[in-house]
This record gives structure tokens, sequence and C-alpha cells, in this order.
């Protein structure tokens, strides 16, 4: 046990037994346990990981880079996560896979077969690949056992993890995988008489190709994608932002082997690859090297336009775009890569980047990050896309016009910093800088033009007891639109429990002097949230959170702004392929619902059938126009087929 124990027995015992053939990993878990006690949910896959489950950790290739977490419940409902250590865990990563569990007198069980076809491993005749054998068991506390012994004062994971020899004779790859899918889509919308119209019914045929060429390299490419989401992107509070807002990247094609993009800038955003026609992807690694290649035909793209205190979001025509990385690891968890993105855009414009970063881990406790990047800018020449208001404001010392009226500069970026880790408290320092023209157009970039140097230190406060407490205090001043403000100072507390396995619950506060960015005064600001998630019976979870911001003239005790967000989301678990869902969001400042059920058949993570609609209401409040009151303005239906073809 590592927690909340620090390397001792367990209360409980877990065994372990592993096996394979040419073709699979066999993985058995025999967990002891009061059946009684046992908490799981029969839910969707990846939906497990608030209950009992256990993870296969694999680290193929053993320099703590990049590691497989396959994982399963007491139901055997499947989850999985890949680990890398510029990343850490990306919960959208899926392998196909098979579980199987079952609660039993003495605890519960889970069977496992992984398939080598879904993995990346050396092509060597005998693996000898770093594993652990992971178990979560909340009760009181939340209680974590391995096979593994760790030191909390070791900052690497997976540097830890035991090594199992003795696997032969296997190879990685699935060889030529098909994925077509067909999608149905009626929209309608209000217009402006007050009518609510419905466009013909549209239907749209995609296909995905995946070849691995061989163990170390794989080609892959989707034509005509479908790339709606199943579920809208959660609203966020922006009523004080002067930036564009950050949305994660939900599309399949994207997320895979999305790890190998990610650097301490984000020069790779893929959501800005927003409406493909064609997409292409290449990814090789042999050894502690690794290369990816990505390519795409945008039919409607967007620009983000970075400045100092604010960014702008102007959509254009048809563009290309290309992006490599090139990674070499050295040591556990060190490594120098590149990064270079080039989109082009139809009828003229262009946006490059090229850099390196890397991290020098020195010892278990002690590491070093840094990036460096150059870019190049050659604007698209229409003036038209932006306001004129817009377009006659100027950056870097009035050189430039903020519009696209095809300008052409160069820019650049940088970053380094120290950390220092140990099991009770962690340390770190950084300093960067960002040229007024630097610009990543194919990157999440929205603010250029400053200075930042950095200092955290963060101490860690451990309870027997299954609740997380966080707190922070923030100060600082700040020169904003040629106004100094200062005395800037907030105060932040968060928390989380689960009192018991039908019931979780968390909530924060901030409270403090923050500048209402709008109104350009120093306002006095409470923000807080809550959320709870409730499990009436172990196939249906209901789970709801609410989140407020605002804010008072910091003199004259004027209501400056405000805005509340509420958000739900009902799943019920028929079976372990079919579930129904129903997400509702309400957002006070546009006065808008959004109303979204879902019916989903999934056969694995890739195979499956989706039958649903999207709903939004407004409160339009146009009674010139005779439309007062709440509207249904704009309403989808959809049905989505894809089955995954192994050749």
């Amino acid at each position: 046990e590592h927690n909340p124990g620090d390397q001792t027995k367990p209360e409980v015992d877990t065994e372990v037994m592993v096996a394979y053939d040419e073709k699979n990993l066999y993985v058995a878990w025999i967990c002891y346990d009061d059946p009684s006690q046992v908490r799981a949910s029969f839910c969707e896959r990846d939906n497990i990981f608030s209950g009992d489950y256990v993870i296969l950790c694999i680290d193929p290739f053993g320099d703590a880079s990049i590691a497989y977490e396959i994982a399963a419940n007491p139901y055997g409902i499947p989850g999985d996560l890949l680990f890398s250590a510029n990343y850490g865990e990306d919960s959208a990563y899926d392998m196909i896979f098979e579980s199987a569990g079952n609660i039993t007198e003495d605890g519960w069980v889970v069977e496992m077969a992984i398939p080598f076809a879904g993995m990346r491993f050396p092509a060597v005749e005998e693996q000898a690949w770093k594993m652990d054998f992971w178990r979560n068991r909340p009760r009181g506390s939340r209680f974590q056992y391995s096979w593994a012994a760790y030191d909390r004062d070791e900052s690497c994971w997976p540097c830890q993890w035991g090594t199992v020899r003795g696997i032969t004779g296997i190879e990685s790859g699935s060889g030529l995988e098909l994925l077509p899918s067909i999608v149905a889509h009626q929209s309608g919308h209000l217009r402006d008489d007050g009518e609510f119209v419905n466009d013909e019914l549209k239907g749209d045929l995609s296909l995905g190709i995946s070849y691995d060429i061989s163990s170390e390299l794989t080609a892959e490419a989707t034509i005509n994608p479908d790339f709606s989401q199943v579920e809208s992107d959660v609203a966020q509070l922006d009523v004080n932002s002067t930036f564009a807002l950050f949305y994660p990247e939900r599309r399949p094609f994207f997320m895979e082997g999305s790890d190998l993009f990610s650097t301490l800038y984000n020069a790779v955003y893929t959501r800005q690859i927003n409406d493909p026609l064609l997409a292409g992807k290449l990814t090789w690694r042999k050894g502690s090297n690794s290369v990816a290649f990505l390519t795409a035909h945008d039919e409607h793209s967007v620009i983000i336009l970075p400045f100092e205190e604010q960014s702008g979001f102007i959509e254009n025509g048809k563009s290309y775009s290309n992006i490599v990385r090139v990674k070499h690891d050295f040591g556990e968890q060190s490594h120098i890569g590149l990064i270079a993105t080039d989109r082009r855009f139809e009828g003229g414009g262009s946006g490059s980047l090229f850099g390196v970063d890397g991290k020098i881990r020195f010892s278990p406790n002690n590491s070093m990050v840094y990036q460096f990047l150059s870019t190049h800018t050659e604007e698209v020449d229409n003036p038209a896309l932006a306001d004129s208001a817009f377009n006659a404001t100027r950056f870097d010392g009035d050189k430039y016009t903020a519009g696209l009226d095809g300008e052409s500069f160069q820019g650049y970026g940088w970053v380094a910093g120290l950390s220092r880790e140990k099991a009770n408290y962690s340390m770190s320092a950084s300093y960067g800088e960002a040229s007024p023209t630097f610009r990543a157009d194919n990157g999440f970039e929205t603010s250029n033009n400053r200075r930042k140097l950095e200092f955290d230190l963060q101490k860690i406060k451990r309870f027997d007891e299954s609740r997380g407490i966080h707190s922070n205090y923030m100060a600082s001043d700040e020169l904003f639109r040629g106004i100094q403000f200062n005395e800037i100072w907030q105060a932040h507390t968060c928390f989380n429990t689960r009192p018991f396995d039908a019931l979780a619950l968390g909530g924060n506060v901030n409270y403090g002097h923050r500048i209402a960015r709008r109104e350009l005064v120093m306002g006095r600001e409470t923000s807080w949230g809550i959320w709870a998630d409730v499990k009436p019976i172990d196939r249906m979870l209901i789970e709801t959170s609410f989140s407020n911001i605002r804010s008072d003239d910091l003199k004259t005790d004027e209501r400056l702004f405000s805005q509340s967000i509420f958000w739900s989301r009902l799943t019920l678990q028929v079976s372990r392929e079919l579930s129904l869902r129903f997400v509702s969001q309400y957002n006070d400042r546009y006065r808008c619902w959004d109303v979204d059920p879902l019916i989903t058949y999934r056969v694995n993570s890739l195979s499956m059938f989706y039958l649903g609609s999207t709903h939004d209401y407004r409160d339009l409040n146009f009674e010139e126009d005779g439309m007062d009151g709440w509207k249904l303005t704009d309403r989808q239906f959809f049905l989505k087929f894809q089955y995954l073809f192994q050749v």
C-alpha cells in the first residue's frame, strides 16, 4: 500500500496471473475483499475510475517516456489511459481489448485479453517490459496498492515499475484497419421572421484507414471524416475574459498520438484543423527515437490572432497544414525534440513555426525543461474579415495593424524552468518571453508581447480520509491597457469528498481583488462552484455542477458583471453495449438552454451506433420583432454508424 500508507502491507490481498500466446497478453486478477463493500458502476467504458478498479501498467520500451494503462472494474467494464513523460495521462486514448469481471463471495475477479496488435514495442525476439499491477480501493480513504514499491521522493512513476521478461516471438501492429462510417442529419433554425424551418435531410460517407507498414511505422488517413462531436463542449465562464477559450480535442483521428505533439508552448492545437476534407498521419518509433507527421486539407479554417491584452478570432477559407515532430529520449524521462508547423491559405497567407524543446532530469528530484520557438507570418490579405475598429488597432510599437492586410513579420518565444519534487513538497521557477509578433498558427497561443517570471511552492498534507483539499494564494501587479493595477490578489480553496459509493461531491471558492477587464476598474471578485455525482443504482449516474462569478467595483460597490452556468448529465447503462444519455446546460450570460439526448450502442471503442439530437433554446426578448420570450432557435437530429474492420 502506497496511499495513504507508505509502502505498508495492504489490509486485503490481490493475486495476479499472466500468460500469453502469439496474439494476446492475458491477465487475471483476484481481488479479495468483503463483497458488500465493493464499489462499482455498470457504466460506459472509461467511466470506471471513481470506484474499485485494477490497472495493468506497461512500458514496453523501458524508458519511462510512454506507457499503457489498461484498466477494468469489478463488472469488467474497460478503461484505458496513455501515459507520457511530457503530457501525463491522456484519458482520450482508446485501446481495443477484451475484459470481463464478476463480484464473488471472496471479493471480485477480472480477466483481460490484450492484443499485441494494439501496442507498440521493440522489434526483438524476447521482450523485457517495465510493468506494474495496480489496484484502487476507495473506502474511508482512497487505498492504492501495487506490485512495485514506490519512493515518494522519486518523481518518476514508471521508473519504479518492475521488469517482466520471457515474452518471445510476438509482433506489434495490426496490419490494415478500415473504419467506414455513415452520418445522416437534419438541421433546423429559427428565421428572423419567427418561423422555425427544417433543412433537407443530409448524409455523408467517410473512411478511415490505418496500416502498419512495420512494427515501427504506421500510416493513417481519413477521407471526408465526420468530426461532429457527440457531446457539446461544456460552457465556460467567459464574462471577464478577453482571450479565446480552449476546448479539448475529442476527435479520434487527432487524439491518437497526441502526446507526441505536446510541448511547453501549445504549438499544436489540432482543433485549428476545423473541417478537414482529407487528413493523413505517419508515426514512427524505433528505440528511443520518435517521428510524427500530420497533414490536412481544411475546408473552413479559423485564425486566432494573439495580442498582449486580447485575442482575435477570424473565420477564413481553405488551408493546408503540415506538422512534423521529432523526439529523442535519453535516460529516464529526459528528451530533446524538434517541432515544425506550417499552414498555408488558399489565395495567399501562411504561418510557420520551428522550435526545439527538451527535458533534462538531473536526479530523481530535480529537472529542467526548456523550449525555444521561431515563427514567421505572412498574413492573409483580406481586411474585410474583421471590422474597421479592429483593423485600425496597431501593435509592436505601431509597426503593424491588427487586421489581416498582407503584412509579414518574424516572432519568437522561449521558456525555461527548474523544478524540485519531494514527497511532501514541490517547488519550481520559470521564465519565458514572447515577442509582439509571435504567433503559432497551428497552435493555441492567445497572447504575446509578454515576459513572465514565475515561482511556485506547494506543500502536500496527506489525510487518512476520503477527501481532498487544495488552497493557494496569488498576489500580483499588472499594467493593462495603459492602466497600472496594483495589489491584485486572490485566495482559492477547493475540496472533494466521496462519503459513500452513491455520492461524490466537491466545490471551490475564489475571492479577491481582480481587474474587471472590460470595465477597466479594480473589482471585488467572487467565484464559486459546486458539483455532485449521484448514483441511485449501479447502472445510473447523475452528474451536476453549478458555477458563478461576480464582481463589484472596489470603490463604488456597483455590480460590474456576473455569470452563472448550470450543467447536468444523466446516464443510464442498459447493457454493456447500450446506454442512454441526457445532457443539459444553462448559461445566464447568453440566456440559453442546450439539451442533448443520445442513444449509444457501442461494440468497442471504434465500432458504434449513435442516435441523438441537439436542441438550443434562447430567451430572445425581441418585442419589436414579435419574438418575446424563450424560443427554440436551433435543432439537429443525427445518426451515425461506424464499424472497424481489421484485415
